[in-house]
């Protein structure tokens, strides 16, 4: 399938920080505890996983009518080694060819890989009491991807003959930083 991921881990944390009010360190129940040093929390999803299964398409010269599903002539195994990967060269294309016309190709479905995705999302919040015990301001400082990692991905560039062919033309979503305030009541 082409959603298959063969491995997957995935790690989820909340740590609310030990300071203020009701708290281990610097809980003296004063303004400055209460509003500037406590109510911190630290959050976060790690996740790594390897990359979806992709393969290489060829013109439709079989003429059986649907595009981008005829495969191309695997003439060698595709793979470059791992250490030679780069978003301009993640696989061999010397190792395909379009096949004859009225013949589908040899390279069948899913033997490459795109990029594993590495990604680390991270946010800090500050819990601030408005006046009841029942409402509650939170600042949120949230960043997505927060390492800038680049996960390439092949849902183009996939045919052979196309300009760009064996290139990545997109990756994941970038670092997003985003601030905010929520009322919660």
């Amino acid at each position: 399938a082409q959603t298959d991921r063969k491995f997957m881990f995935v790690f989820n944390y909340v740590y609310e920080l030990p300071f203020g009010t009701g708290k281990k360190f610097l809980s003296q129940p004063g303004v400055v505890e209460k509003y500037l040093v406590g109510g911190w929390q630290i959050n976060g999803v790690t996740s790594y996983y390897s990359g979806l299964p992709f393969y290489i398409t060829a013109p439709d010269l079989a003429n059986i009518g649907f595009t981008r599903v005829a495969t191309a002539d695997r003439l060698c195994n595709g793979n470059s080694p791992s250490g030679q990967r780069s978003w301009s060269n993640w696989f061999d294309t010397a190792c395909f060819a379009v096949p004859p016309p009225g013949r589908l190709g040899t390279g069948g479905r899913n033997y490459l890989r795109m990029d594993g995705v590495r990604n680390w999302d991270f946010s800090l919040f500050k819990n601030m009491p408005l006046g009841s015990e029942t409402r509650t301001l939170q600042f949120r400082a949230e960043a997505f991807n927060i390492f800038n990692q680049h996960n390439f991905t092949f849902y183009e560039q996939v045919q052979v003959g196309t300009p760009g062919f064996g290139q990545s033309g997109t990756s994941e979503p970038p670092r997003i930083i985003q601030l905010a305030l929520k009322i919660l009541f």
